[in-house]
């Protein structure tokens, strides 16, 4: 198929090993994938011509990210920037949950999460059935704690109980720095219309921020991925939400086709 096939010694280490990939590069843009991940034949054949009219200041592109049980069923979802310009500024970084990242600069993507979805296998029981990854993962997070002690990553679902919480509370201690100033913004909560495979799989289509008022939610918005989304798929985005886009400088956003009854905004 005119690959070529590079070997890396494997030193528990994922940010060192995408780098290294990275560096054999030769084309104008990178498109990295896991073994276990994959974009659909459509979506990879219409990816060249969508990269060809991505402007010069846009580093990556930001997709779905959707995660198979063995089923085929999505149990979860979020956005991960898998396809980025080949320049020297772009490297992973951590030893697990890696992210790029350009120098410590800020750095723009382009929302391509309505048309490009990447499908990950490798948590379902058949990739995973003795729960091998989580033992791994284990080993390599307490080397990361190791070398870089103040390095940590917390992210916290839906799925996840009050019990969870105070887990992770006794485990992490009391915090005795000054609490941060409040928000500006409260968080958005949108009422659920649809489940999150319907909205994702429904045809879609990207409006202005300031028409999605009353609109169901497409694909999870936010304002600079990976991140918090400010709208999930299937909810239906409200006055909260619109105020978030606002702030947040979202200027367009991906809904489902079929037109909800507007919301008054206040």
């Amino acid at each position: 198929m005119g690959a070529k096939v590079y070997h890396f010694t494997w030193i528990d280490d994922f940010s060192a090993a995408k780098n290294h990939a990275i560096d054999l590069a030769s084309g104008e843009w990178i498109a990295l994938l896991d073994a276990d991940e994959y974009l659909s034949d459509e979506e990879a054949a219409k990816l060249p011509e969508f990269l060809a009219k991505v402007g010069k200041k846009y580093y990556g592109v930001a997709m779905s990210w959707l995660q198979l049980e063995d089923t085929g069923r999505i149990m979860a979802g979020g956005t991960q920037i898998r396809v980025f310009r080949n320049t020297p500024e772009l490297r992973y970084q951590n030893r697990i949950h890696e992210e790029l990242s350009v120098g410590g600069k800020p750095w723009l993507v382009v929302d391509g999460c309505s048309q490009f979805s990447i499908f990950h296998t490798g948590y379902g029981e058949a990739a995973d059935g003795q729960g091998q990854k989580g033992k791994r993962n284990i080993s390599i997070i307490l080397k990361e704690l190791e070398e870089r002690p103040d390095s940590l990553s917390l992210v916290m679902v839906p799925e996840n109980t009050p019990e969870d919480l105070a887990r992770v509370l006794a485990v992490l201690g009391v915090n005795r720095r000054p609490p941060l100033a409040a928000a500006v913004l409260p968080p958005a909560r949108g009422e659920r219309v649809m489940s999150l495979r319907q909205a994702l799989l429904a045809p879609q289509e990207t409006v202005p921020a300031e028409e999605s008022l009353g609109r169901i939610c497409g694909a999870p918005t936010v304002s600079c991925p990976p991140a918090i989304p400010i709208a999930v798929s299937g909810e239906r985005i409200g006055a909260q939400a619109l105020a978030l886009f606002r702030y947040c400088g979202v200027e367009r956003v991906d809904v489902v086709k079929e037109r909800a009854a507007p919301l008054e905004e206040g």
